[in-house]
This record gives C-alpha cells, sequence and structure tokens, in this order.
C-alpha cells in the first residue's frame, strides 16, 4: 500500500468542523495520510473570489503523536462566498501531489472534482441515511375489508378503452389489451396498513408514485393538481396516511408530472373549446417547421403521447397556480393537514423545452425557492436517467433518481446491456459486456466526486422502478449471488437508497414491457422468497440506524478484474464490501488501514475477518461478495 493512498478527506463532521456552515463562519478543514509519508508542508487551495487561494495548514494538536496511521492537518478558513471550492498540495522530497475527490496526482487537476462547501445549504439533513420503498399506489396493497374505494369495471372509458378491475394478484395485461385502464385498486389505506412491515424492514421513508385525480392506473395524466384521485381515497386519506406515517417516524415523497397533464384536464378541455382562452395559453401549440408538417392549431404531445399534451411556462399565471401562489400546488400539499416530506418531480429534465423556449433550470430555481420556503428539510428529486450535474448544484433539486450512478452501473456489472443502447429503450433487455472492476471504480468515482460533497449525500440510489424491468426477473443475466453483491453496494453509496416495493420478496413479473414491473405486490408468506427478504431486511436496518453509513466518508480500497472493494467510514465504525464476480474461490488481500481497520466481522454470518499488517484477508468462494463491520482506529473524536 503507498502512502498517497491514505490520503483522504471529506466534507462531513468527520474532516469539517461544520459541514453546513452559514455565510461568513469559520470553520476547520482537515485532511489525514499515513504516518510514513514523505510530507513536509500542506496546503488548502481554494478558490475564492474567481482567484486562487493558498491556506497553510498545520499539524492537527489534538491528534499529533496518538493512533496508529494517520498524521491529521487542520486548518481554519472563513466562508466568505457562498460557495467555497478547494483541493490540497503536499509538498514532499520527491516533488508536489495534488488531491481532489477524484484523484491523487503529480499535476494540477481541473477545478470540477474540487471539494465544495456551499454556505447556507437549504438541505435535508434526513436524506442522507434514509433507506426509501417505492410504491405504486395501484399494485401495492387494499385496506382490507373496505370495497368503497377502486375503480369498478366498466366505471368510464378513455383512450379507447374501458375501466376494468381485476383481481388482486392475476397477471397485468399488456398495454394493447388494458390500455392503462386495468386496476387492481390498490390504496392510501392500505399503504397506511402496512406501516408496520415498513418498520419491520428498517424502512425510513417513502416514494409514492403518482396520487392525484387521473384517468390511467399510472396517474401521470393528472387531471387535477390539488385533490387526491378519490378511487385511493381522496384528500382525506392522504392527511390520514402522512399523520400515521410521522407518528411512526417516516417520511413520504409524492411524485407528479409538471411537464404535462391529461386530456382530460378542465384547462386542456377549456383550451380545446376556447383557443383564446387563458388555458390556451397553458399549452403548447406544434409549429411548423422545415421538417415538421404541423397544423399550427395543434397542441404539442410529450413524446407525441396523445394523451399527456405539454404544459406552456411562458405562461405566468401557470407558474402562479403550481408553485408561487401560496396556495400552489407544490406549496399545499408541504402544508398542513398534508405536510408531504417532499416532491419527485417526472421527467424533470424536460419541463419547460420547447424549441426556442428552454425555460427548465429557471423553473427548478423557483420551484425550490418555493418549496424551501414552505419547509427547508422538504426533498426535491428530479426524475434523470443520464447525467445530472446541471441540475445538483445546490439552487434546484436536491438530488436525482440515480440511475446514472447506481442503477446502470450496476446491471452493466452483472452484465445487462444499458437501456440506452436498446432499440426499445430498455425492454426485453438483453446480455452485454461485463465492465470490470477497474470500469466500475473509475465510473463511481466520476460520478460521485463531480457532485458537490452536501448535494452527493442526498442521491437518490436505485436499482428498479416503475419504467424498468426489476433486475431479478430478467433471466438471462440474473444470478443471486451477483444479485446480492449489487444490493449490498447499492446500500454503501453515498445518499439515500431507494426499493421498488416488492423486490424484497423477489415479486414475480417480466422485463418485455413495462407491465411487467408493474406486477400486484406479493402477500403470501409462501409465495415470497426468503433469501430477498433476509438480504433487503438486514441492509435496511443496517442503513438506517450506521451513521457511518449516512454522513461517512467512502473510499475505494481495491478494484481489479472481477473484485472491487468499496468503504465508508466515520469515526469508530466503517464497513467493508467485497464485491466479486470471479468464477473460482480465492483469496483476497485488502488495505485495510487505509481506513483505520484494525478488526472486522461478517455482517451476514458473525463470522470473524482476519486482518494482519493491516492488511484484510478474505476467503471468498465463487461469485461470493462479503460486507464486514469494521472497529477503526486513530480516529479524529
Amino acid at each position: 500500500m503507498n502512502w498517497t493512498d491514505t490520503i483522504y478527506s471529506e466534507v462531513n463532521s468527520q474532516f469539517v468542523s461544520n459541514p453546513y456552515p452559514v455565510f461568513g463562519e469559520t470553520i476547520i478543514v482537515r485532511i489525514r495520510f499515513s504516518k510514513e509519508s514523505p510530507a513536509a508542508a500542506v496546503v488548502l487551495h481554494a478558490v475564492t473570489q474567481g482567484i486562487s487561494q493558498r491556506y497553510a495548514m498545520k499539524k492537527d494538536s489534538e491528534r499529533e503523536g496518538e493512533g496508529l496511521f494517520f498524521t491529521w492537518y487542520r486548518v481554519d478558513i472563513a466562508m466568505e462566498t457562498p460557495r467555497l471550492q478547494y483541493s490540497f498540495e503536499l509538498q514532499t522530497d520527491e516533488g508536489f501531489f495534488f488531491y481532489s475527490q477524484r484523484a491523487v496526482t503529480r499535476m494540477h487537476q481541473t477545478e470540477d472534482n474540487d471539494f465544495v462547501i456551499i454556505a447556507d445549504f437549504d438541505n435535508p439533513v434526513w436524506v442522507p441515511g434514509a433507506v426509501f420503498y417505492q410504491i405504486f399506489p395501484d399494485r401495492f396493497r387494499k385496506e382490507k375489508g373496505d370495497p368503497s374505494c377502486g375503480v369498478r369495471t366498466g366505471e368510464y372509458s378513455f383512450d379507447g378503452g374501458t375501466a376494468k378491475a381485476l383481481e388482486w394478484g392475476t397477471i397485468p395485461p399488456e398495454y394493447d389489451e388494458g390500455r392503462c385502464l386495468d386496476f387492481f385498486n390498490g390504496d392510501l389505506a392500505g399503504i397506511r396498513e402496512a406501516i408496520p412491515y415498513f418498520k419491520d424492514l428498517g424502512v425510513t421513508a417513502l416514494y409514492i408514485n403518482p396520487i392525484f385525480q387521473a384517468r390511467t392506473n399510472h396517474r401521470y395524466d393528472c387531471t387535477d393538481y390539488f385533490h387526491v384521485d378519490e378511487h385511493l381515497g381522496g384528500d382525506e386519506a392522504l392527511a390520514d396516511l402522512m399523520h400515521a406515517l410521522h407518528d411512526a417516524g417516516i417520511r413520504a415523497v409524492i411524485d407528479v408530472s409538471i411537464n404535462h397533464t391529461g386530456i382530460d384536464h378542465p384547462w386542456f378541455v377549456r383550451a380545446l373549446e376556447d383557443p383564446e382562452s387563458r388555458e390556451a395559453g397553458f399549452y403548447y401549440r406544434a409549429e411548423e417547421t422545415g421538417s415538421e408538417k404541423a397544423d399550427s392549431g395543434r397542441y404539442v404531445y410529450w413524446f407525441d403521447v396523445p394523451t399527456l399534451p405539454q404544459l406552456n411556462y411562458s405562461s405566468g399565471e401557470l407558474r402562479e397556480l403550481l408553485w408561487r401562489d401560496e396556495d400552489s400546488m407544490v406549496r399545499k400539499f408541504l402544508k398542513p393537514p398534508y405536510s408531504i416530506d417532499g416532491w419527485r418531480f417526472d421527467v424533470a429534465p424536460q419541463v419547460g423545452r420547447y424549441r426556442q423556449d428552454q425555460y427548465c433550470h429557471d423553473i427548478w430555481r423557483e420551484v425550490r425557492a418555493a418549496a424551501k420556503e414552505e419547509n427547508d428539510q422538504a426533498y426535491l428529486i428530479g426524475e434523470h436517467w443520464e447525467d445530472p450535474i446541471s441540475y445538483v448544484q445546490g439552487d434546484q433539486w436536491d438530488g436525482a433518481m440515480n440511475f446514472f450512478g447506481s442503477g446502470r452501473l450496476l446491471r452493466a456489472w452483472a452484465g445487462e446491456r444499458d437501456r440506452f443502447l436498446n432499440d426499445n429503450w430498455g425492454h426485453s433487455p438483453q446480455p452485454g459486456r461485463k465492465i470490470s472492476a477497474e470500469e466500475l471504480a473509475e465510473a463511481l468515482r466520476i460520478r460521485i466526486s463531480r457532485i458537490p460533497n452536501q448535494l452527493a449525500y442526498r442521491a437518490f440510489n436505485l436499482l428498479d422502478c416503475h419504467d424498468t424491468p426489476r433486475f431479478h426477473n430478467n433471466a438471462d443475466v440474473f444470478d443471486w449471488e451477483i444479485y446480492r453483491g449489487m444490493i449490498m453496494l447499492l446500500f454503501l453509496l453515498p445518499g439515500a437508497v431507494n426499493y421498488y416495493y416488492g423486490d424484497e420478496v423477489g415479486l414475480a413479473g417480466h422485463v418485455h414491457s413495462v407491465e411487467g414491473a408493474r406486477y400486484a405486490m406479493e402477500w403470501n408468506p409462501e409465495k415470497q422468497r426468503a433469501e430477498f427478504l433476509h438480504l433487503y431486511k438486514t441492509l435496511g436496518r443496517l442503513k438506517s440506524s450506521e451513521p457511518a453509513l449516512a454522513e461517512g466518508g467512502w473510499k475505494i480500497l481495491y478494484a481489479a478484474g472481477e473484485q472491487l472493494v468499496f468503504s465508508r467510514f466515520l469515526n469508530e465504525t466503517g464497513f467493508i464490501l467485497v464485491l466479486n464476480r470471479q468464477e473460482t474461490a480465492a483469496g483476497i488481500l485488502i488495505p485495510a488501514a487505509a481506513v483505520g481497520a484494525v478488526d472486522a466481522v461478517d455482517v451476514f454470518s458473525g463470522k470473524q475477518g482476519l486482518i494482519a499488517g493491516g492488511m484484510l484477508h478474505a476467503e471468498l468462494q465463487p461469485r461470493q461478495s462479503m460486507l464486514y463491520r469494521c472497529r477503526l482506529e486513530d480516529q479524529l473524536r
């Protein structure tokens, strides 16, 4: 192990005296590295007022001469700008070493991997250690003994189909048959009944797909932003659910699309009736271009889906209705009697974009300001399948649905072809090239280190959701041991973790259409897969109770071929995950001293690991991954 492998700093309570300072506050920033290092001087290099400033660091007297492994340096620095951006320079007899979030190098690095501290950051402090459970309301649970709400067969017709109530547990029909009008009639009272179940899983927050009035079972075709669908129980059911969740210490984030409405929304009905009405100004009309033959009176529909007309945010009145006004949608449901804990915004990078109109970033800045004015602990998530970097800088979303930095990488590690390389956008996914441990390590470093530290710990990490095939249903690539390691890494990544209802019991389904990911929840214990439940329950309880998995630092300790070692650590506690895809039994030596580990115990078996000479010796069966809880020494307390 080279001494440069031990260099570490982070924006958390172990390395920064206050990771969430106010403007003008003086804070302490620390760095540590091996006592065996040849470093003669350490400098914090900050970019303030547009130019470089260098601050000499000194040995930390609280730690000088103590501990087994590390030398600590510190410096006092004032938050004289709204955003402090910095890296480190270490001078040795061999020359300079430069350290940023991403790497240690011998040459100056670009600033996009600097450490970042945002002053007066209105962060939701509860998110980094949160375990989210995603619920598709129609498919999760119906309140026992209450037939009063729910869609009845033949109740209405829409978009070429007729509503139909299905028996719980039957296979959902494909779109051409069901037209998204097939209902299992799960409801909000059913979610409330499941609170003891969530507690047992270690779940601390729910992500609930749309609940507002709509025609379809997914409810992204909203017809009323201000009232909960009566088929789910109505407004009172949401108020009752939120009260019960909060009493149980569980939060909830609600899904909504403000990119489009349904065609039955009264605004759109009015727009069709009167093209000169104010409501007509709420929607885009298609324009004729050289390559597009369009009637100027035809409206624009999201992805040309004829039931989803796109909203036009050149209308100030529309902005007033949805977030600016005191009684606007965004504000209303953050207030009592609902007091939801945040919003998840559907197709968020597309909102406010049509040809020359590119309002998207301005819209999210306005929405953030409105939401945080009502509740500065509200969590704002944007749906984004690709690189979300421009939206997570502290002025728009708190986090993105992090497929880019979690789910897509994990699926590629297991050998599933990336959904963005498939002609049908990810359904019927095919086997693909398995990325190496080195590639996975570099991808993780890039995706985490480019995001300001405070926001990196508010990522929304996930593998499955309502819009993508459940990985465990892909028989072409699924392997239990590989999957087990993937889920362990998912729970260890910085940020909140989210898993989709039913993943914890190995819910049935298929991968050939979106309907295959929307089977009704299986509540019969005899039909649940016990190994899945044990995995998710163990990790859920761990994530929600261990500070090291919330605000702890992260470090990749090893990456070669079929094996990657990922660690999280804070003060006296650390976790080391050996992610293993190797087809033969093999041992691995892990530089545990790089995080100060002096002993290790396997989380699942309770067996003691062997640490000798600063190295953790792990013996692995084919494709077996291991998760160790470690006791750390030489930590700043």
